[in-house]
């Protein structure tokens, strides 16, 4: 039987919900809902489901399995369908919205990178129309693309932008650069552009975005610090990695949905992480404070 990370809790449920309230999730969708599953209960089964890289059913039997349905205050166990109908409600607002809450307020360095998930379950109808015109059988590798923005010092993701068709990242950075709160922004040559240089030392920013080979005035970058650009690779490796790399939801609203909830839970991890260092930090300063007053 599959064990969950500890970090998943109780404790963690309460202060999800804290969240989740302050970014404008409500309790239930309508006054006319029948009131036995909260949205916020429903959510964490969403975050539970990214983390254990399982299907709807598979979250729901995990759950049953393992008794953390009566760790959250639930009565019943809610059927697969009642999650996957509830994701399809979540407003994308509120997932950009969590995203920025469980990430700092201001950052020195922004580091940036895009990347893409594959949908590995395409619909046996448009399967079965592809098949119709064209009598092959195709893999479908449908990315969804995905461009983010993270601190340098944190590794906290600040903004995120998804798109379920081929989008250049140019074009899905565009809005996540206006009111950039920085002083250095770092990316790959994929923004190689006029505008969005010109867009960031408007805002005080300064780019470190290298030229390509055939610009016509290429400048010198700072190598020294266009190199920590690494450090968003590891990102979107680490994301990867834990939370899977493929997107299992059919419509393409819900891939997005999907996609922005395994960088959720990154955050959460992330902020979890902080805190323990944190915590860490201060037990070792009160015992260097004990020790020279000893």
């Amino acid at each position: 039987m599959e064990t969950i990370s500890p970090i998943y809790n109780l404790p963690f449920y309460e202060r999800l919900k804290e969240t989740l309230v302050k970014v404008g999730l409500a309790r239930y969708s309508t006054k006319f809902s029948n009131h036995v599953f909260t949205q916020h209960k429903l959510f964490y089964f969403l975050i539970l489901k990214e983390r254990m890289k399982t299907s709807y059913r598979g979250v729901i039997r995990l759950v049953t399995e393992t008794g953390v349905w009566r760790n959250i205050g639930l009565s019943k166990i809610p059927h697969y369908t009642t999650l996957q109908k509830f994701s399809e409600r979540v407003g994308f607002e509120i997932l950009h919205d969590l995203i920025s809450e469980l990430s700092i307020t201001r950052s020195i360095t922004v580091i940036g990178d895009g990347t893409g998930f594959n949908v590995t379950n395409p619909s046996q109808h448009y399967m079965s129309v592809i098949r119709k015109h064209t009598g092959k059988h195709y893999h479908i590798k449908s990315p969804v693309n995905i461009v983010l923005l993270a601190d340098l010092k944190t590794r906290s993701i600040l903004r995120v932008n998804a798109s379920p068709t081929k989008t250049h990242e140019a074009k899905l950075s565009q809005s996540l650069i206006e009111e950039l709160d920085c002083k250095i922004f770092i990316y790959d040559k994929a923004l190689d552009s006029k505008k969005i240089r010109e867009a960031l030392i408007k805002q005080g920013i300064t780019p470190v975005i290298p030229y390509r080979k055939n610009a016509k005035r290429p400048k010198i970058i700072d190598e020294e610090i266009y190199r920590q650009r690494n450090n968003a690779e590891a990102i979107i490796s680490a994301i990867k990695r834990v939370y899977g790399n493929t997107i299992n939801n059919k419509k393409p609203q819900n891939q997005v949905r999907q996609a922005l909830i395994k960088v959720i839970n990154y955050n959460i991890t992330i902020q979890k992480e902080q805190e323990n260092i944190n915590i860490n930090l201060t037990i070792i300063n009160l015992k260097t404070k004990d020790f020279y007053r000893a």
